[in-house]
């Protein structure tokens, strides 16, 4: 329940990240994403996203890093130098597969919190608690992959 990134909360809690890119296109001004974000070390999924980003409003640097990295977005934003916020929130819930338990996320616009000029859009859902807390403990070195 924040206005801010996800990734400097996610850093604070669990380390250093990194992004798989799952799927990507661009069309126009577009640069649409679906990612997965896992922790550095132990590969455990942190948290899963799908955005859709307005090129035009980002350094093209940035946007190659993007392309050609497994920075998380958040992270980029803040090492261009991008002042971000999110505005329109919504929390939102994903029901569990096959018994798992549900899962949390937020959809959201990222804007340019100097400008207000809209910068992305964007759906994050975290991983459900008991993989958050693995994560977050001190077992979570011995926790690989398929959790």
């Amino acid at each position: 329940m924040h206005d801010g990134l996800m990734t400097p909360v996610l850093q604070s809690r669990f380390g250093p990240m990194y992004a798989v890119e799952l799927h990507r296109s661009e069309t126009g001004d577009r640069y649409d994403r679906v990612s997965e974000v896992r922790q550095r070390g132990t590969g455990l999924l942190l948290l899963d996203s799908r955005m859709s980003i307005r090129v035009s409003a980002l350094p093209a640097a940035m946007l190659d890093a993007l392309r050609n990295t497994d920075t998380p977005f958040g992270q980029l934003l803040q090492g261009a130098g991008i002042a971000a916020r999110s505005v329109s929130r919504e929390i939102t819930r994903l029901a569990g597969e096959d018994g798992a338990p549900d899962r949390l996320g937020r959809r959201h616009i990222i804007v340019d919190a100097a400008t207000d000029a809209p910068i992305c859009d964007l759906h994050e859902v975290l991983n459900h608690a008991e993989v958050l807390l693995a994560a977050a403990g001190p077992m979570a070195g011995g926790i690989r992959h398929g959790a």
